[in-house]
């Protein structure tokens, strides 16, 4: 998410949520207190406990899809993905 976080069009609020759920994503014990502070002045108390349980969520949601080897449908993988030349979707079209 580099250079995303900081982009201009973002509100403060928006850029602690983003930055809350790439912290919580990379690295959920690596909370620093200047992170604290910047979320909890955004988020009333409530807010953040939302927010904590949505990004959670959605990040054991990905990892339990990507565990279970469901295919992403908005990832368009290579041309040549095989060394048949096939993708991933054309070999399961013709499994």
């Amino acid at each position: 998410m580099a250079g995303e976080i900081d982009d201009p069009r973002l509100s403060r609020r928006e850029r602690a949520a983003l930055a809350f759920a790439d912290r919580f994503w990379h690295d959920h014990n690596g909370f620093d207190d200047e992170l604290w502070a910047e979320i909890m002045s955004q988020f009333s108390p409530e807010e953040f406990i939302e927010l904590s349980m949505s990004v959670a969520q959605y990040v054991g949601m990905g990892k339990i899809i990507a565990m279970l080897g469901i295919p992403n449908p908005l990832y368009a993988p290579h041309d040549h993905d095989h060394e048949d030349g096939t993708t991933q979707a054309r070999r399961s079209e013709s499994d």
